[in-house]
Parts: C-alpha cells; sequence; structure tokens
C-alpha cells in the first residue's frame, strides 16, 4: 500500500495536460537539444513555442467559419426587398 504523503514519479507538470504526438525526428532531436540548452523540458519547450501561433489560428479559424453565417442572413435580408404594410 502507498504511503499518503509519498510523492508521484515523474516530472511535475504545471498546468499541463500533456498527451503523445508524432512529429518528424530531425525537429525533435533539435528541439531536445534546445530545451537542455535552456534547462527546460521537451514537452514545455514545444508548448511555449508553438501556443502563439495554434492560438492565432485558432481565432482565424473561427472567424472565418462564422463570415459565412454572417453574410448568408446579410444576404437573405436583400433577397427580401423592402416591406410594405
Amino acid at each position: 500500500m502507498a504511503e499518503a504523503g509519498r510523492k508521484a514519479a515523474g516530472r511535475p507538470r504545471g498546468d499541463r495536460d500533456d498527451v503523445p504526438v508524432k512529429l518528424d525526428r530531425s525537429l525533435v532531436d533539435r528541439a531536445r537539444v534546445v530545451a537542455a540548452y535552456k534547462k527546460t523540458t521537451l514537452a514545455e519547450l514545444l508548448s511555449v513555442m508553438l501556443k502563439g501561433p495554434v492560438d492565432r489560428a485558432y481565432a482565424q479559424m473561427a472567424k472565418d467559419l462564422t463570415k459565412p453565417a454572417a453574410k448568408a442572413s446579410k444576404d437573405a435580408g436583400k433577397e427580401r426587398g423592402p416591406t410594405s404594410p
């Protein structure tokens, strides 16, 4: 039975929820060297480096997906024409 006050094995992860991904080996090899130089983990290095570009791409995607809906509702109003009493 494990002791109640015993720490979990492995490195602390902070606020991240890590998942495995497949990346080009040569890229990972170089990133691993950079992470070691910066005295951080590979996961932390890549998370920090990817956060900005992924957030921008996600925001652009959301913007692009809402454009057609806004345009369609705008165009629908034009088709009806002016209303008369």
